[in-house]
């Protein structure tokens, strides 16, 4: 009980002052029966002296008998106090017996201010007690400040600290989101590619074997031929029966109906033209233009005249020739690349890709495959981004990062604060809306009545 008082008291010591000070101005008029009272003790003396005649106007006036033997009070000055004008009107009641005013007056106004010195003295130590409660909550509210501040800073921090948090998960996220966007166009366009690349080189491969037959169709049976006519001619020395008998061999060997169409056009324009030894190969090679020209339709003959400018007699088997050929045609035909008709024609055209790919754009083979073989490109970005930080403390921030994509970067923040720091996320979220340092503190004050503290530590 007396600690609660005493905690009023320290709370409340200025309505305590007011209080004494009323008692103080409350009890002022019975001061007045001493301070404004003139009393006079009548008694008898000589006969018409004038305390006679005073005696006189007394017993006539006012009533007081034996006043020789009595004490009395004749009140001069009005007003004086209400219990003077009481006590005074009681000495009209016979049989009561009074102490002079003077000393009844006293001795109420004795009695007050015996009880009011104490009171005094109370109220001046209490006001000393105050003063040096002041003097401790001076200084205590001087500790409660720096303690405050101090708070109001952590706050601050934390506050400053998670926004800062959010920046850093936006910037990171967004560099490993539009690294997997560039990652995932790469592979994208290496899929395309390696689609185009395919059907190149299955192209290629279709345009060499005909190539090839082509070029057996037009010199393998006038290769035989011309090897015949040799044999014969230096043998007979005449150019009719060498040619008799080499078309005899040749045509005989032939069975299929369009090679032998072929051979029978070859041979009239052969038969047509002045052989000799020295000319031999010039007009066999003549002779096998001529009748393809006649033999082929025109897109067709396109075809083969463009083989006649790579092949002749002697090379018409050689498979470089025929490659080249082939390389050459893609080029002219569809605009594409020597090095790479050459490459698609010659190589597995997903590692033309890759090769292709890496001299563009720099990046290992190796990963390039990755990427190619990849469908979860987050990852892959990941990944990529994390083998160029070597600081483990932004490896693991970029990690956690990466694992919370999914998240606002205020939702990351707050966890992400919480996690690191033991602080629970229901602070981290409310120092995000406090944009003033009055809403810190305000903050601070509420935990520090319920006495918990303000940040909240978990543990």
């Amino acid at each position: 009980m007396f600690e609660g008082l005493a905690r009023f008291i320290v709370k409340r010591w200025y309505f305590i002052l007011v209080v004494w000070v009323l008692l103080i101005v409350l009890s002022a008029p019975l001061s007045s029966l001493f301070i404004k009272s003139v009393s006079y003790q009548v008694t008898i003396s000589v006969p018409g002296s004038t305390s006679a005649k005073a005696e006189h106007l007394v017993s006539d006036y006012f009533k007081l008998v034996g006043a020789s033997g009595s004490n009395g009070v004749l009140v001069l000055e009005g007003n004086v106090s209400k219990y003077s004008s009481f006590l005074a009107n009681l000495t009209s009641y016979g049989n009561i017996t009074l102490y002079n005013f003077y000393t009844i007056e006293k001795g109420i106004l004795n009695e007050t201010l015996t009880k009011i010195i104490p009171q005094v003295d109370n109220l001046s130590k209490t006001l000393a007690n105050i003063s040096e409660e002041e003097k401790n909550t001076s200084t205590k509210l001087q500790g409660e400040y720096v303690n405050l501040t101090s708070e109001v800073n952590k706050l601050e921090e934390l506050h400053n600290g998670t926004i800062k948090v959010e920046t850093e998960f936006m910037n990171i996220s967004t560099l490993i989101n539009s690294t997997a966007l560039k990652l995932e166009e790469l592979h994208n366009s290496m899929k395309e590619n390696y689609s185009t690349f395919l059907k190149i080189h299955d192209g290629e491969i279709e345009t060499n074997s005909t190539i090839y037959n082509t070029s057996l169709f037009l010199f393998a049976p006038v290769s035989g031929f011309i090897k015949a006519w040799e044999l014969v001619f230096n043998q007979t020395h005449s150019v009719t029966l060498a040619n008799q008998i080499a078309y005899e061999r040749v045509s005989s060997q032939l069975n299929n109906t369009l090679e032998k169409e072929y051979f029978n056009l070859f041979y009239h324009f052969w038969n047509s033209s002045l052989v000799t030894p020295e000319n031999l190969y010039g007009v066999a090679q003549s002779a096998v233009y001529n009748a393809s020209e006649h033999f082929f339709n025109t897109s067709q003959f396109e075809f083969v005249s463009f083989v006649l400018s790579y092949v002749n007699l002697t090379d018409y088997s050689n498979v470089n020739i025929i490659e080249d050929a082939t390389v050459h045609y893609f080029n002219l035909t569809y605009h594409l690349p020597l090095q790479l008709s050459e490459e698609l024609l010659l190589q597995n055209p997903y590692t033309v890709l890759i090769s292709i790919f890496s001299e563009k754009t720099g990046l290992p083979p190796q990963f390039l495959e990755v990427v190619y073989n990849s469908s979860t490109f987050n990852e892959l970005a990941y990944q990529e981004i994390l083998e160029k930080v070597t600081n483990q403390t932004q490896r693991e921030f970029l990690t956690q990062v990466y694992y919370n994509l999914s998240k606002t970067p205020e939702e990351f923040a707050v966890g992400y604060i919480s996690m690191k720091f033991n602080v629970s996320e229901s602070v981290v979220n409310q120092m995000l809306n406090f944009n003033s340092t009055s809403g810190k503190i305000t903050y601070i004050i509420v935990f520090k009545k319920r006495d918990e503290k303000p940040l909240g530590y978990v543990a």
